[in-house]
């Protein structure tokens, strides 16, 4: 399957439809996430033994989903996306969690058997495209009048073609909020038979882990045996982000200024009831969202003597607004860079057929401390943010993906060891990798780069799988324990699977 994304506007026809669309559709989601966390509730109830429970509890979860689905409103495609997103929230152990409406939504149409690209422009029940060139309609059934479709017209922006053999499978239509405003698009989800380029070599190891370089900031080192590299987010990227970074201190500056201003104002002057109850621990305010609205209650509520004051809050909410428009876009650009420089990166490293990243928790990188927790120290605090701008999450995701496309195999390998094992000799002495980039091995003398040596020793992580598991020597090299007790894993799993049969 691959997503064509195309640039839309709201829609032309049937708008109000549209939003009570996903309305509808958030409110179903919400309904099967409640259905779930009760169940789950029941379920922590019965005994593990308790397998007839356990299955009256299923199948009535079930008929109150079907239930639900029947009375919520939201037509046939929409609802499909929301069962299938509870579905993924369902396999985590939290659970789905409940969302709060925002406006934000989609309406989509899944296409039985799919439709050919050729028949895009032609009249069909579900949907159809109209016009030639860049700017086309697209028509997209939202609703039923008993069998009649109703329908709903997006402007879209046609800068590509699909493939000439694309099968059409489901078509969305997406709304996000950015800032202020809502930004619209259009997705053609295709089978083709266009086949992308398949692994030419054998395989490649690579450090995930972030680094400030005076030209950027390194994410991720790899190795394939004879030649290395290293991706880096380019500094101007970085530039961009701390953009973001000062617009929001500003914006927090003008917040706090004009909440001092109104906090002398409550007392030294005689103000309405009204004002004085909706101000009442104004002290307190953190959300730029109160002062907004406040701004707006008083535009209706005007009263003697409140000119100077007034004008002031009102200047705040102009520029306010201006700054949390610039902020948010300046963030969306960042993120759809980066994201740009991890998918050509992905792409690159599935030229191996083995692409070796370690096995590591990434919620170690993103998780504050919780109450009985060590709490983060000087240092730690001031390297969270650099955490969040390199998103290793979504880099090893990318890699994931592109390697499925590509028919690459990701291997995971034991991430204990790989920056203090020396990938020369093997020996392993703790160092402060925080102190600088380069370290020299005290046994072979061998100065080596961090990062670098971390992705030899993630590239040799399984090399001793090919020979004899009674051959291994007894005293191992860290590669070699981690490849022992990934063997060792692996013969538990088959013997547990064996046993369950």
């Amino acid at each position: 399957m691959l997503t064509y994304s195309y640039g839309a506007k709201a829609p032309i026809m049937n708008a109000e439809l549209v939003n009570e669309q996903m309305w509808k559709s958030h409110r179903y989601y919400n309904k099967l996430v409640s259905l779930e966390k009760d169940r789950r509730t029941c379920a922590n109830l019965l005994e593990k033994e308790d397998v007839e429970g356990r299955s009256i509890l299923y199948a009535r979860a079930n008929e109150l989903e079907r239930a639900y689905r029947s009375t919520c409103g939201v037509f046939w495609g929409t609802y499909l996306i929301i069962e299938d997103a509870v579905k993924k929230g369902k396999s985590t152990p939290s659970g789905p969690q409940f969302k709060r409406w925002d406006n934000q939504g989609t309406v989509a149409i899944q296409i039985q058997g799919g439709v050919h690209a050729s028949d895009l422009s032609l009249g069909k029940t579900r949907f159809k495209l109209e016009g030639e060139g860049k700017h086309r309609i697209l028509w997209l059934r939202i609703e039923s009048d008993k069998r009649n479709p109703i329908w709903a017209k997006f402007p879209i922006i046609w800068h590509r073609d699909l493939p000439d053999d694309a099968v059409i499978k489901w078509i969305r239509v997406h709304r996000h909020k950015i800032g202020t405003h809502y930004k619209w698009k259009a997705q053609f989800i295709i089978e083709t038979n266009i086949k992308k380029s398949s692994p030419t070599k054998d395989k490649v190891g690579i450090d995930l882990g972030w680094r400030v370089r005076p030209d950027g900031f390194r994410v991720a080192y790899w190795f394939d045996g004879e030649n290395s590299g290293e991706l880096i987010i380019p500094k101007n990227l970085i530039d961009r982000w701390k953009k973001t970074e000062d617009l929001r201190s500003i914006r927090d500056m003008h917040f706090n200024q004009i909440k001092n201003v109104l906090c002398v104002a409550r007392k030294e002057r005689i103000l309405p009831e009204w004002f004085m109850s909706y101000t009442e621990h104004i002290y307190a305010w953190r959300s730029t969202t109160k002062m907004s609205t406040l701004a707006f209650k008083w535009r209706n509520a005007r009263f003697t003597n409140d000119e100077e004051l007034y004008d002031q809050i009102e200047t705040w909410r102009k520029k306010d607004k201006h700054l949390y428009d610039w902020e948010c876009h300046q963030r969306e650009n960042v993120l759809l860079s980066r994201r740009e420089i991890y998918r050509l990166f992905a792409i690159k490293m599935c030229e191996y057929k083995h692409i070796h990243i370690e096995d590591m928790d990434m919620r170690d990188f993103t998780e504050l401390p919780g109450k009985d927790d060590k709490p983060d120290t000087y240092v730690e605090k001031a390297a969270r943010p650099n955490r969040f701008k390199s998103a290793l999450s979504e880099l090893r995701s990318e890699l994931t993906t592109a390697a499925k496309a590509h028919g690459s195999i990701i291997v995971k390998v034991a991430s204990e060891y790989t920056t203090m094992e020396c990938a020369e000799c093997g020996h392993i002495e703790e160092f402060d990798a925080a102190k600088s980039i380069w370290n020299t091995c005290p046994k072979c003398k061998n100065t080596w780069d961090q990062d670098e040596n971390a992705a030899k020793n993630i590239f040799r992580a399984l090399e001793c799988l090919k020979k004899d598991k009674k051959k291994i020597s007894t005293k191992l090299t860290a590669s070699e324990r981690r490849a022992k007790a990934l063997i060792k894993r692996k013969e538990t799993s088959r013997k547990r699977k064996e046993k369950n049969k």
